[in-house]
């Protein structure tokens, strides 16, 4: 038999400008430093979905988790859609 796998509950912070539901940065990074999931996994996952994440939500938790700003960047630039490096620079600011 399977091992059944309980479906997690996540927080909606807002909407994007487009209304897409927003997934809280914290519990994004929670995944990526917990599971060691990639950004681009997560975030394709929340687009099947029809959710985005929370960027600056993100920067802060992985701050509070120890994470270096150099370590944040280079995670968020590598699996950044393309033209998203100037937002993903300004959440680290």
């Amino acid at each position: 038999m399977g091992r059944r796998q309980r479906a997690q509950s996540v927080s909606i912070v807002g909407h994007g400008p487009d209304g897409t539901p927003v997934v809280d940065g914290a519990t994004v990074f929670r995944w990526r430093d917990t599971y060691g999931m990639g950004l681009d996994v997560i975030a394709d996952a929340l687009r099947a979905r029809g959710l985005a994440f929370d960027v600056p939500g993100f920067v802060r938790a992985a701050l509070a988790g120890g994470w270096k700003t150099a370590m944040i960047e280079r995670t968020l630039l590598e699996d950044a859609p393309l033209g998203a490096e100037a937002a993903v620079r300004e959440a680290i600011r």
